[in-house]
């Protein structure tokens, strides 16, 4: 029997908004006649791509999968390594079942060693490109046959690999298709994330780089029907998280640095104190350090929510119970869908409680990190022999995707937090 084939396309930030765009275009009509299309994702919280793509990979939520930060604690270095997922992978399951296995930029997949041809995420100078993703999983057959005939697609932009060269990422995940017709392959470009976090959620921009991703899926799709696998393959077309637009930020931490519950350096920096602030873009774990505090700052963050500054909060059990969100805190603080609360975390020297993104300047930008009942929401759309046809949801948790992913390829991912959508599957 013919082995499936599975691609997995996550265009970051994708919203249902997206595909309303989109529903005229004629590949995106297609899925929608042809196939399934799950309105809105409940993603993972804190929703972040790092920890989105491990849960969108593994089924798992982030107290399983043991990602639930894009950076190392206490750095500004990515947790790219495949090591930090503590889980199988649908990967994994793949490979152990005879599946032939890619990657293209999908997050936390650097190293893994059951990816057959790897081009994995990292952010490093063109300078140092090949040896670092070499070091990191690309083998040099890759490098030949599918990173150098694209390399001229990075040029002008300050990073091989950033989050701009995304006609790159496409080109390659369209090369592997053709080139090495793997049975799984996954892919993750940037390009609505970035001009939102830019412009806020819509713009004129935004609809451009959308239209650009459009034609880009278009190529990667015909390139699947070149090879004469359509009708053998799963395709699916889905995001990890939305945004929501934010002009201003209500930075609830300059009460604590006057109550004295944070210190700071001259730079706004906080290096100490009975409280311990982590942002995860939109929103901001508080561990209390000193429990003689912890009454106290309850109190000012009840304040806070009673004056309506524009914050909400979960406490450390309800946060574990309802997301599954690991760590070491005390409270989860939030937006109210108003304001931004996370990346701009830190006092600012001048002590603002609402300051805008920069000083001296009002303008959007789009932010994620909060809750996944805030904001625009992330969608799915799939098409394939394993699909319905013209099936419609409004909402699913996404870590039901992986395991009825894994459905359609014969495969049951054991322990997990997702079920199979049974109502999607022929």
């Amino acid at each position: 029997m013919k082995k499936r084939k599975l691609i997995i396309l996550s265009l970051d930030a994708m919203i249902k908004e997206d595909i309303e765009y989109l529903k005229d275009k004629p590949l995106v009509k297609k899925m929608l006649n042809d196939g399934v299309w799950i309105k809105t994702l409940k993603t993972i919280y804190p929703a972040n791509t790092y920890p989105c793509h491990a849960s969108m990979i593994t089924g798992c939520y982030p107290n399983k999968t043991g990602v639930d930060t894009n950076f190392y604690q206490g750095t500004s270095t990515w947790r790219a390594e495949r090591d930090n997922i503590k889980v199988k992978t649908l990967i994994d399951y793949a490979k152990e079942n005879g599946y032939t296995t890619a990657n293209v930029f999908w997050p936390v997949l650097g190293g893994d060693k059951n990816i057959d041809y790897n081009i994995p995420e990292y952010f490093c100078g063109a300078d140092c490109f090949k040896e670092v993703l070499q070091k990191h999983g690309m083998t040099e057959q890759v490098y030949q046959d599918i990173v150098v005939p694209n390399l001229d697609l990075t040029k002008g932009y300050g990073t091989a690999g950033g989050f701009y060269t995304d006609d790159f990422i496409f080109a390659c995940a369209r090369d592997m298709v053709l080139k090495y017709q793997p049975d799984i392959l996954l892919i993750h470009p940037c390009p609505l994330d970035s001009q939102r976090h830019q412009d806020g959620v819509f713009s004129d921009n935004v609809t451009k780089r959308l239209e650009e991703s459009y034609e880009y899926v278009v190529q990667l799709y015909d390139a699947v029907k070149q090879i004469g696998e359509e009708d053998n393959t799963d395709f699916i077309w889905m995001s990890d998280h939305g945004q929501m637009t934010i002009e201003y930020w209500y930075r609830f931490l300059v009460n604590f640095k006057n109550e004295g519950l944070i210190e700071t350096d001259k730079d706004g920096n906080m290096i100490g104190g009975p409280v311990k602030a982590t942002p995860f873009n939109n929103s901001v774990k508080i561990q209390v350090l000193d429990n003689f505090v912890y009454d106290k700052v309850k109190k000012m963050l009840d304040d806070d929510i009673a004056n309506k500054k524009g914050i909400i909060y979960y406490s450390k059990e309800y946060a574990e119970k309802e997301f599954h969100t690991p760590g070491d805190f005390d409270f989860l603080v939030d937006s109210d869908g108003n304001y931004g609360v996370g990346r701009e975390a830190y006092p600012d020297q001048l002590g603002n409680i609402y300051s805008t993104y920069a000083p001296g300047v009002v303008k959007k930008f789009g932010e994620h990190g909060h809750s996944p009942e805030i904001g625009y929401q992330p969608t799915l759309i799939a098409i394939g022999p394993d699909f319905k046809q013209g099936v419609t949801l409004d909402r699913v948790e996404t870590v039901n995707i992986p395991v009825t992913l894994a459905k359609c390829l014969g495969i049951t991912m054991e322990d997990r937090d997702g079920v199979v959508l049974e109502e999607i599957l022929k």
